[in-house]
């Protein structure tokens, strides 16, 4: 559908409000050295290595990280599945 009612962009404006919400929460959930890969991560664009290398911790360990990472977005941000 091309064109929404007033009602369906309502309901929509209030999703996004929460899910941003939410996703400040669970960044505050992160520690400063998670926040910090993510960062390079998700907004740097650098690759695994690059980031385990600047950061001085094994491939292995930066996988944990993120894995760690997910788990908490995922757990602060599943009730704002649209």
């Amino acid at each position: 559908m091309l064109f929404r009612s007033r009602e369906e962009e309502e309901e929509m404006a209030a999703w996004r409000a929460t899910k941003i919400k939410n996703m400040k929460a669970a960044l505050e959930k992160l520690t400063e050295k998670q926040r910090t890969i993510m960062m390079l991560d998700r907004v740097d664009g650098l690759t695994q290595e690059q980031i385990a290398d600047r950061m001085g911790i094994s491939r292995r360990t930066l996988r944990e990280h993120l894995e760690a990472i997910e788990k908490k977005l995922n757990k602060y941000t599943a009730n704002t599945r649209h």
